[in-house]
């Protein structure tokens, strides 16, 4: 009995390292490596192309490319294209020669680094670690599984102190080919443990590090069994006989907004939609679950480059000097080590990424669960510069676990020192399309444009004194229902394009109107729900209007007010209701006048003084109230002049002015709002008699 004991053990354990077994089946004899400079024409457009596979972009403006040399010799697609380019290798031999160096399968500790190992083999290597060493290392069976039904772990290492403690987070081969990555990672987990330094100690005793092994497990284990340069997951894509996701194109952060593709044959197909993959959905889950966590590393190779956000645009992030700051200091540690550079820089400054990993650790997803942190997230690319590249001998994995363990430490001092704070603030996100819309602009005397301008179906957006108005309308009506206006108006713009163009300076709030909600002659306005002006079920019918109404009574006596708006430029003074002057006509149009030219001396922008009406007729507006019969009742014997002041500016940029206009319209408004003050300080407005 005990002899068949011993013989079923003998038998688990051989299948155990034979399942381990590195065994590749797919060839690359038609396969090379090619590399080009990416300055020249045609370059951009063959980087971006499907079939392109690109490893690595120098400092010096080259990238190493993987192809069918089919495509690049003879009559190939790309012939033309890759003239400038210089084959280095073919990828058959560069995998035979990675082959040749990774012949040890050993599993003793002491030989434990010095190869590469299998699923099964790493996920029993992290239990044990955290078994042997259960006083400061949990080890976690799995925060979900794979699409192939592979457990994803997890290992958490630090001291108990009784309190909740900030977390700096590793995750690791996302990328399948990437082998050094989760090599990485062990050998720093198993330092963080094993260390008898009086700093790491300390480290651990404030900070909890959370390593998830495998992003990929599906996608590494067929590196080992059949592709070894296989990089996406193993899902199977609808519609497509290609298969896998490009998991760091997947994560709920800017997906599918550039350097990725809607190609499920491409690498860098982004899936079907973010955070469609059971994977990118169980790594950002168990990142919120372990809240707060201060600093992200997804670890990724090859090019030795420390990349923090963002990949998706060129902005920096807002922490982009503290990030930076972090960035180099790590650099600097590494470098200690083995005289290694690892380059800090932005992540788009190796080329466009959108739905990565580390960008949303930092961002609003991440963020807005993070318990009032954001966490610095950070990608990191390990070694080498482009010699052996995604094919890095083992005899490596040891020296470049030693720098970044060396870095590692200062990343998690420096964060724990000063986490980066979050403060969720009203975001900006539109989920509405203008693609029907467009502006036009018509000349409001010529006759059939009156009726047109009073239609519901127009948002008029200006009204200028020479006597053109600027139109929002659904081109379909336009054509269909307003031919007249079509042949005597002429196109300004489309209203999406614009729209389109503000979002890359900054965010907007949506155009306001409750202006013709308030207790003032109707007329200018609509009894339309879908009309831009529509006033509403009854004077001020709206909590809005009724708290400033309100307001504005109880903080009698008021002497003057001014509703801001944009845009046009202009002071606008009562009435807007009718063409009759008011009774202080005289003196708020010399008092606007003034300020007009004290606007106009600042920076030499000219803001038109006139009527309300002269723009267009309007009832129920704010300013009308302010100096109407209601507000002056409750305002102890006084008339406040309410005045309407359009800002920047005439019509190139519109409600869609850009935040650099912000200082300069704020400068040439204060002069005159202090005249404004002072004007009606020293001559009040009464109510007449």
């Amino acid at each position: 009995m005990v002899e068949w004991k011993v013989l079923l053990l003998f038998v688990l354990h051989l299948s155990l390292c034979q399942s381990a077994k590195y065994q590749r089946t797919v060839k690359y004899n038609d396969e090379i490596l090619i590399r080009c400079p990416t300055g020249f024409e045609g370059m951009k457009e063959f980087l971006q192309s499907d079939d392109v596979d690109v490893w690595h972009f120098t400092s010096e403006g080259m990238a190493d490319i993987r192809i069918k040399k089919d495509l690049v010799q003879g009559a190939g697609t790309y012939k033309e294209a890759t003239k400038e380019c210089v084959t280095i290798a073919s990828i058959e031999d560069l995998v035979h020669q990675f082959e040749v160096n990774n012949t040890r399968n050993k599993v003793g500790d002491d030989l434990w680094f010095e190869d590469y190992h299998g699923y099964d083999e790493i996920y029993e290597w992290y239990k044990d670690l955290a078994e042997e060493h259960s006083e400061i290392c949990r080890f976690v069976p799995s925060i979900g599984e794979s699409l192939e039904g592979r457990a994803q772990p997890a290992v958490h290492i630090g001291i108990e102190t009784g309190q909740e403690k900030l977390k700096i987070y590793f995750q690791c081969q996302i990328h399948a080919r990437e082998w050094i990555s989760g090599a990485t990672c062990m050998y720093m987990a198993n330092y963080l443990v094993t260390s008898t330094e009086e700093r790491v100690k300390n480290i651990l005793e404030r900070v909890e590090f959370i390593f998830v092994p495998f992003v990929n497990p599906d996608g590494y284990e067929y590196t080992r069994s059949n592709d070894r340069l296989w990089r996406k997951n193993r899902s199977v894509n609808e519609g497509s006989s290609c298969r896998g996701v490009d998991l760091n194109r997947n994560y709920n952060e800017h997906w599918s907004e550039g350097g990725s593709s809607d190609n499920p044959c491409s690498e860098t197909y982004h899936g079907p939609s973010a955070a469609s993959e059971p994977e990118t959905q169980n790594t950002q889950n168990y990142f919120r679950a372990n809240a707060p966590v201060i600093g992200a590393i997804d670890w990724h190779s090859y090019s030795q480059l420390i990349m923090r956000p963002y990949g998706w645009t060129y902005e920096d992030s807002p922490d982009d000097a503290a990030m930076k700051e972090v960035g180099d200091a790590v650099s600097a540690a590494i470098y200690e080590v083995h005289g290694k550079t690892y380059t800090s820089q932005k992540k788009i400054g190796l080329y466009p990424t959108s739905g990565t990993a580390s960008d949303w650790c930092y961002g609003e997803d991440a963020s807005s669960t993070n318990g009032g942190y954001r966490a610095a997230g950070y990608s990191f690319e390990l070694r080498d510069t482009g010699q052996y590249g995604f094919l890095l001998p083992p005899d490596q994995i040891i020296p470049t676990g030693e720098e970044n363990a060396a870095g590692a430490l200062v990343f998690a001092e420096m964060l724990a020192d000063n986490p980066l704070k979050y403060e969720e603030a009203a975001k900006y996100q539109r989920t509405v399309k203008y693609n029907d819309e467009i502006l036009i602009r018509c000349p409001t005397g010529v006759e059939g444009i009156k009726n047109f301008l009073q239609s519901d179906d127009v948002d008029i957006w200006r009204v200028t004194p020479d006597g053109m108005a600027d139109i929002r309308i659904d081109k379909h009506l336009l054509q269909e229902n307003y031919t007249e206006a079509q042949t005597k108006c002429s196109m300004v713009a489309n209203v999406e394009a614009l729209v389109q163009e503000f979002e890359k300076m900054t965010t907007r709030t949506k155009k306001k109107g409750l202006k013709d909600t308030w207790f003032e002659e109707y007329g200018g306005s609509s009894d339309n729900p879908c009309s831009e002006t529509y006033h509403g079920e009854g004077p001020a019918s709206e909590p809005e209007t009724q708290n400033t109404q309100n307001y504005f009574k109880d903080n009698a006596p008021i002497i003057g007010a001014i509703d801001w708006h944009s845009y046009g430029q202009l002071l606008l003074r009562p009435y807007g209701w009718t063409n009759e002057d008011a009774p202080d006509e005289e003196q708020m149009k010399r008092i606007n006048d003034e300020m007009s030219d004290i606007i106009y001396n600042v920076l030499e922008k000219r803001y038109i003084s006139q009527k309300s009406i002269g723009l267009y007729p309007t009832t129920g507006s704010a300013d009308d109230w302010f100096y109407g019969e209601e507000a002056t009742e409750a305002n102890k014997g006084y008339r406040a002049p309410g005045i309407t002041v359009e800002l920047r500016d005439t019509g190139e940029y519109g409600f869609l002015l850009p935040p650099d206009q912000i200082i300069p319209t704020g400068e040439e408004v204060v002069p005159a709002v202090l005249h404004f003050a002072e004007q009606y300080y020293e001559n009040p407005l009464y109510p007449q008699k």
